[in-house]
């Protein structure tokens, strides 16, 4: 059995045999051969171990709750920095939007003044009372009032009595001159 491990042990290609004494074990080292005995079958050339460094050494796993616990004590250091930051980011908004709707209703009152300012004027103009201002010259755009004033001033010319105290139109004399509503109720009541 000596022999066999002995022979096993040079085919492999180790260098440290065991043999066997009566009563105690020690190491020999073994010099593989030179060449193969005459009588061996040929074997497979003996495997070295690798000799490649390792990569890289195996680095410390960071401790993951000691680490959580970092950045959430961070976090809330930076809480009240983070709530200041989004009042000012809301005030900031509410200042825009409150600008923007003063501006929108300031263009909206311009406008609004633009077109009674118109009618006023062309109340004025063309002699039309308040009643048909109301009436007819409300919602019209300040561009338009002195057109649609000019006509309802027409109409109105129309339906005033003619110069020998017949009304025109046919209203049968109880339409007022310059009150195209009354002239309009008067040509229907007939």
């Amino acid at each position: 059995m000596r022999n066999t491990l002995i022979r096993s042990a040079l085919i492999r290609g180790t260098a440290t045999a065991w043999t066997q004494q009566p009563q105690q074990q020690q190491f020999t080292s073994v010099e593989p051969p030179a060449d193969p005995p005459a009588g061996d079958p040929p074997s497979d050339p003996p495997t070295d171990p690798p000799t490649d460094p390792p990569a890289d050494p195996p680095k410390e796993e960071p401790d993951w709750k000691k680490e959580a616990r970092k950045w959430e004590d961070i976090a809330k250091k930076n809480k009240s920095k983070a709530e200041a930051h989004d009042k000012a980011e809301a005030d900031k908004l509410d200042a825009t939007q409150k600008a923007n709707k003063e501006r929108d209703d300031a263009a909206t009152e311009a406008a609004e003044t633009k077109a009674e300012n118109a009618r006023l004027r062309a109340a004025l103009k063309y002699k039309l009372s308040d009643e048909d201002v109301e009436t007819f010259l409300t919602g019209v755009a300040a561009d338009r009032v002195d057109d649609v004033a000019k006509a309802l001033a027409k109409r109105l010319a129309k339906a005033a009595p003619a110069a020998g105290g017949a009304p025109a139109g046919g209203a049968g004399g109880k339409a007022k001159a310059g009150n195209l509503t009354d002239a309009v109720n008067g040509y229907y009541q007939q």
